[in-house]
C-alpha cells in the first residue's frame, strides 16, 4: 500500500512497479477505484458480478488500484474489491491513510 500526501509520486511509483513486473512477463491491470467499482456494480447490476470476478481473477497477476479515497465507497462494490485484492497481488494506493474502525 502506498500512502501520502497528493503530488508525492504515489502514481507514479506504482506505474513504474506495474511496468517493471510487465516487463518481467506479469499481467498487470492498473485501474482507479472508483472506476473499478462503477464496472463492479454495473456487473452486479447486470446479474454478472461473478463472471466479472473471475475475470478480474484469471487474467491479472498484479492489480493496482489507485485514487483510493476520493468519493464514498458502496459497500458491496468494497468488499468484492477488498476479496480480490486477498487473493492476487494487488498494490493500494491512498491519499490518506486507512481510518481505524471505533472498537
Amino acid at each position: 500500500m502506498l500512502l501520502g500526501p497528493p503530488g508525492v509520486g504515489k502514481t507514479h511509483l506504482a506505474v513504474s512497479l506495474g511496468m517493471e513486473a510487465i516487463r518481467h512477463g506479469y499481467s498487470v491491470y492498473f485501474v482507479t477505484l472508483p472506476d473499478l467499482l462503477d464496472r463492479l456494480v454495473q456487473a452486479q447490476t447486470e446479474n454478472r458480478i461473478s463472471r466479472k470476478m473471475a475475470h478480474l481473477r484469471k487474467c491479472r497477476r498484479l492489480l493496482i488500484l489507485d485514487e483510493i479515497g476520493y468519493r464514498g465507497l458502496d459497500r458491496q462494490a468494497t468488499s468484492a474489491a477488498a476479496s480480490r485484492g486477498g487473493q492476487r497481488n494487488c498494490l493500494w494506493n491512498q491519499q490518506r491513510p486507512p481510518v481505524a474502525k471505533p472498537v
